[in-house]
C-alpha cells in the first residue's frame, strides 16, 4: 500500500441535497450532502460531504428518484477542517450506489503519526494526529485527528507510519449516545518502523 493513502466511505440515508452547490460555483459541478447514519454499533451520526462531478450527481438524482428511502453507499476521501478550535470531519465523494449494509461513516488513512492531543472532554481517549499527503498534490499534507483508546495511543511512537481504519462514532453509543460524534480508530497496522523524532 502507498505510504500515503486516504479512502472514505459512508453507508447512510440522504437527509438533504443541495445541487448545484453554491460554494463551488464556477468549478467542477458538485452537490452538498447531509447524511444520516444510525446503527446500534455507531450510534446516530450526522455527517456532511460533497459529491463531485456532473455524472455522479446525475446518478445520485436517479437513485433518489427510484429509491427515495433506501440506504446509499458513497465513496471518496475523508476530510477534516478546523473552525474556532473545533475539528470537523466530512467527506469528498466521487461515486455512489445503492446498498443494504449497516449504516456507518468510515475511513482508511495511511500516514505518519506526527502528534498526540489530549482532550479535556475525552478522559479515556487521546487524539492521534496522522499526516497524509494529498493524492493529487504531492508535497501537500493534511493532518487528521483520530481518537484512540489511551493505551493504544501510548503504544504508537511519533514518527510511525501506520494504516488507520476507523469510523465516525457517537460518543457512548452503546449506552444510548451523547449526541456528540468524532472519528475513532478501530484497527491499525504498522507500515514502517519509527523514524527518529527530534
Amino acid at each position: 500500500m502507498n505510504p500515503n493513502y486516504n479512502k472514505g466511505a459512508v453507508w447512510c440515508l440522504v437527509e438533504e441535497v443541495k445541487y448545484p452547490n453554491p460554494r463551488t460555483a464556477g468549478k467542477k459541478p458538485s452537490a452538498s450532502l447531509t447524511l444520516l447514519c444510525v446503527s446500534e454499533a455507531y450510534g446516530k451520526v450526522i455527517t456532511y460531504g460533497r459529491l463531485w462531478g456532473e455524472e455522479s450527481c446525475a446518478n445520485l438524482k436517479a437513485i433518489l428518484k427510484h429509491f427515495p428511502d433506501g440506504p446509499i453507499r458513497f465513496e471518496g476521501f475523508f476530510t477534516q477542517y478546523k473552525k474556532k478550535d473545533i475539528i470537523y470531519s466530512g467527506y469528498n465523494f466521487i461515486k455512489c450506489e445503492t446498498t443494504s449494509d449497516t449504516h456507518r461513516a468510515s475511513f482508511i488513512l495511511t500516514g505518519e503519526c506526527v502528534g498526540k492531543v489530549m482532550k479535556a472532554d475525552e478522559p479515556y481517549h487521546e487524539a492521534l494526529e496522522i499526516q497524509v499527503e494529498q493524492y493529487n498534490k504531492p508535497g501537500t499534507f493534511n493532518v487528521f485527528q483520530i481518537f484512540a483508546d489511551r493505551a493504544v495511543a501510548d503504544s504508537i511512537p511519533l514518527g510511525t507510519i501506520l494504516q488507520v481504519n476507523g469510523s465516525i462514532m457517537e460518543r457512548d453509543a452503546e449506552f444510548g449516545g451523547s449526541g456528540f460524534s468524532r472519528p475513532v480508530l478501530k484497527q491499525f497496522n504498522i507500515r514502517k518502523k519509527t523514524r527518529e523524532v527530534f
